[in-house]
């Protein structure tokens, strides 16, 4: 019962906090520049820290309404990911200055070095799954601890990195 409620209440969720992150912001910029805003954000999520892997906003919607499985769902996330950047970088350039995670992504996007060893990270943590998919050492607990280990020194990375930009980033915005 609990496995097939899962992919109709992580959808449901997911959801409400969109709704909740999207209400402020469309009443400032409207809901079409709200919605660009807060794929930012999801991006930035995606790209910088390793949590937003696709397993509930892609994976099981897309098992639930079809019934197949989807194998690689942080390939399709950070696809999007990149391709959203790639678009409002050089078409919609003012969308990352409405709120402070897209200001703080763009901070990291528009400066290499060092900021890119933040993707890097969170690459190799997201990804590290796949370089053990055919390997039969795949279910022994020192990988799945190196595995959180990764997650876990990215977002230090991330924080570690990100941090003075994110104080001028606040500091600019007034807002978290």
């Amino acid at each position: 019962m609990k496995n097939k409620l899962l992919p109709i209440i992580s959808p449901l969720v997911m959801t409400i906090i969109l709704i909740v992150y999207i209400k402020p912001l469309a009443l400032e910029y409207g809901w079409q520049e709200s919605f660009h805003v807060t794929f930012l954000a999801w991006s930035f999520l995606v790209l910088c820290l390793p949590i937003a892997k696709g397993n509930i906003l892609i994976k099981k919607p897309y098992e639930f309404l079809f019934g197949k499985k989807i194998y690689f769902p942080e390939l399709i996330t950070w696809s999007v990911a990149i391709l959203v950047n790639i678009i409002t970088y050089l078409r919609y350039f003012g969308a990352y200055f409405k709120a402070s995670i897209p200001h703080l992504l763009f901070n990291i996007i528009s400066t290499p070095w060092p900021n890119w060893i933040i993707i890097a990270t969170c690459f190799v943590a997201t990804f590290y799954p796949y370089f053990l998919r055919n390997s039969s050492h795949k279910n022994n607990p020192k990988y799945k601890i190196l595995g959180l280990l990764l997650t876990v020194t990215s977002i230090i990375v991330t924080i570690f990195i990100a941090y003075d930009d994110y104080v001028l980033v606040i500091n600019s915005h007034g807002n978290p």
